[in-house]
């Protein structure tokens, strides 16, 4: 039976770090992190000043979920909340509080998300010059699932498939095209597809202190899920015409997924389907 998640933080020191990884965020929005590694190959992954939204409860998030998913779904790594001494003082857009989980590569492996992976290899299904990376938005996997890739490789598809299932069941606001990864050999060939990582903006945790935005947010989840129609003017408020196509796509969204993934899927996650 499965140990169930502890909410005891780990404490680490940074100073006693057995190195340092470098993840660049490759995407719309680019950056380097470079988080400490301890012994057993963990990696700290701290709560971020400069985050929109950025509570304790992301972390909670991350622990809550990943053991969720790793109990009743599908392998994924798990997280432990953690405090790392030090760190702040070394980095100061980071707070010494935030995560620790296993790395989830191996050595002369990497990672490539599915805007680097298209871009490597372009597919006429796949509009990835259209993607954009905006926080709290829902997106349309189904031409991704069409690509040349996915429809040649059943056993991935199906993994991406329990993924974008398992996002919706989170109310991931932030499941965008650059939280889904492979892991690749050093010549960039796909070896598999990367465990889910990255749980912090489920809805649920969002909004600890105010109750409305929390339920407007659901209010917005539920929306998307079932797939309401769009209202003439409804998003005019956004002044921003692209701002305003995004949100108009994203209400209606998820709705779209499940259908599409009903209807070519059936099996895959049968326990989602229940009538």
């Amino acid at each position: 039976m499965k140990q169930k998640p502890s909410y005891l933080p780990k404490k680490y020191k940074y100073s006693a770090r057995s190195g340092n990884l470098k993840a660049e965020a490759v995407g719309v929005v680019k950056g380097e992190k470079h988080f400490p590694v301890f012994e057993g190959d963990v990696v700290f992954k701290p709560l971020t000043k400069s985050k929109p939204l950025s509570t304790p409860l992301f972390a909670y998030a991350e622990v809550f979920w990943s053991w969720v998913i790793d109990a009743y779904f599908m392998p994924a790594p798990q997280y432990r909340l953690a405090f790392c001494e030090g760190y702040e003082a070394e980095v100061e857009k980071y707070y010494d509080y935030g995560t620790v989980s296993p790395m989830i590569y191996n050595k002369g492996e990497h990672l490539l998300n599915l805007l680097e992976v298209f871009r490597k290899y372009p597919d006429p299904k796949v509009h990835i010059d259209d993607y954009v990376n905006y926080c709290q938005m829902f997106y349309d996997y189904t031409e991704i699932l069409e690509s040349d890739y996915f429809q040649n490789n059943t056993a991935m598809a199906e993994e991406l498939v329990m993924q974008i299932l398992v996002s919706i069941l989170k109310g991931d606001q932030n499941y965008h095209y650059e939280n889904i990864a492979f892991v690749c050999d050093e010549d960039d060939k796909i070896l598999r597809l990367a465990p889910m990582i990255d749980h912090e903006f489920s809805t649920y945790f969002m909004f600890p202190d105010s109750m409305p935005r929390q339920m407007y947010w659901f209010e917005q989840l539920a929306r998307s899920i079932q797939g309401d129609e769009v209202q003439r003017g409804e998003f005019d408020y956004l002044t921003k015409e692209t701002e305003r196509h995004l949100m108009e796509k994203s209400a209606t969204c998820l709705h779209k997924n499940l259908v599409y993934i009903r209807k070519h899927y059936p099996r895959s996650a049968p326990h989602f389907w229940k009538t």
